[in-house]
């Protein structure tokens, strides 16, 4: 837990410390690197969102916050001096476009694969909730015995399995 607080703090300091290069052609070329890091951890979790591939997804939740930090304020930056960006190259302006706008799709592709892992999860969650309350009902229904009376040794289960499914 330290470790993650201290990872956490970190990149909220880095954040705060955060700038883009002075000149606008390199402020577009450094937001560029930053879309396209940010781009490569949203395709590989979605990859492994569409491949279930659990550790995969979990190994890159930091990369991917720290990724759309950094994303974040260089688009916040780029809008504050657009004015200052009106002089840099057009077709860098265009691949700076044209990167958000894939991104967009992208992204949409992510929050659905993570969608569709989420209600498999709650159907996982159903699935291991109905199972346990037919065992629980299964065992209710052996702990008789061929008189009709309670078994004596199972007294104890019976009772269990009640307050379980309660």
């Amino acid at each position: 837990m330290t470790m993650h607080h201290n990872s956490h703090t970190n990149l909220e300091a880095q954040a705060y410390n955060f700038a883009l290069p002075r000149d606008p052609e390199m402020a577009l070329d450094e937001t560029i690197r930053i879309i396209e890091r940010l781009q490569g951890v949203y395709e590989r979790e979605t990859d492994a969102l569409l491949n279930a591939d659990t550790k995969e997804f979990l190994s890159l939740q930091n990369e991917k916050l720290e990724a759309a930090v950094f994303y974040q304020k260089s688009i916040e930056e780029i809008k504050l001096r657009k004015e200052e960006m009106l002089g840099a190259s057009p077709a860098k302006k265009d691949k700076l476009r044209q990167m958000q706008a894939d991104f967009s799709t992208l992204a949409q592709k992510n929050k659905e694969a993570l969608s569709r892992m989420q209600r498999t999860v709650e159907r996982l969650g159903n699935t291991i909730r109905s199972a346990a309350k037919d065992a629980a009902l299964k065992k209710r229904a052996t702990s008789y015995g061929e008189t009709g009376m309670l078994d004596k040794g199972e007294k104890k289960s019976v009772s269990m399995g009640v307050t379980e499914t309660a």
